[in-house]
């Protein structure tokens, strides 16, 4: 089963009840286990293994993550016009 909320991994007990005109009617308690999939179960695993390789890919991620904000930056100055020259101006006097 799919979670679609954050839920702690590993193993996990609910209670239910059941009610009926308010009354309680019956309950019933149950266990399921918790575990990460896909990228997430990726990256811890790649966390916990292979430290240098898991470093790398954070400084590739935050590299380019710079170079787009930059790059959003630049176009929301063009935009508004103060950025024209596309760079920084230089005056002789």
């Amino acid at each position: 089963m799919k979670l679609t909320f954050v839920y702690p991994a590993g193993e996990n007990s609910s209670n239910g009840t059941r009610r009926k005109s308010g009354k309680v009617v019956g309950s019933q308690e149950g266990s399921f286990t918790v575990r990460s999939e896909g990228l997430v179960y990726w990256l811890r695993l790649l966390s916990g293994t292979n430290d240098p390789v898991y470093g790398g890919l954070a400084v590739i991620i935050a590299l380019f993550a710079g170079v787009a904000i930059g790059m959003v930056f630049s176009w929301i100055d063009c935009i508004l016009g103060k950025g024209a020259t596309g760079g920084v101006e230089t005056h002789a006097h």
